[in-house]
């Protein structure tokens, strides 16, 4: 079995997250109730089962937003890896954040500046594709 010796996290976004007090004029959401289920639409149109969050966890439907949505800011695809002595490579003297993950004998490191702007990898591990999300 491989083993991943540093996990960054590798999530499925959904673009709704909730929000802790008030919501701004613009985020307004429509709440459906349809066969016993709840779902939150967005601006967009597309609807959100949110049923299991509020009858699970006691969250409120009203308390949801959605960001940016789905697909706003594009990934990374296959990174270029930059080698000891090619441009952009950190000196020693570097402070920068590094977050690393090891897969299937592979180590890669992103720097959490880069991350910051773009927040989603899509990368290559021997065999495995994966998405490295911070």
């Amino acid at each position: 079995m491989q083993k991943l010796n540093f996990l960054l996290i590798f999530i499925l976004f959904t673009s709704c997250s909730l929000i802790s007090e008030e919501k701004s004029a613009d985020s307004q959401i429509e709440i459906i109730e349809e066969n016993d289920k709840v779902f939150i639409q967005d601006r967009t149109g597309k609807k959100w089962d949110v049923t299991s969050a509020i009858e699970k966890y006691e969250m409120k439907a009203d308390k949801f937003q959605f960001g940016l949505g789905t697909d706003a800011i594009p990934p990374v695809i296959n990174p270029r890896i930059l080698k000891d002595g090619e441009a952009g490579y950190p000196s020693n003297s570097d402070e920068s954040l590094i977050l690393g993950v090891t897969m299937s004998k592979d180590a890669r490191a992103y720097s959490k500046n880069q991350l910051s702007r773009r927040e989603v990898v899509n990368e290559r591990f021997s065999t495995k594709t994966v998405a490295v999300a911070y």
